[in-house]
């Protein structure tokens, strides 16, 4: 009983964590093309 519990509380976690990971990694690659499309931007401006 007392390791089931522990190993749903584990699995949780662990997709907890794999969830915010991926979150980040979207967030980061849609600020980088954010900047990468204000850099073009600006270099067609000039």
């Amino acid at each position: 009983m007392g390791v089931r519990t522990d190993t749903i509380l584990l699995t949780e976690t662990i997709f907890q964590d794999i969830r915010i990971l991926t979150v980040n990694k979207i967030l980061f690659a849609f600020s980088l093309k954010v900047s990468l499309v204000k850099a073009f931007m600006t270099s067609n401006l000039t």
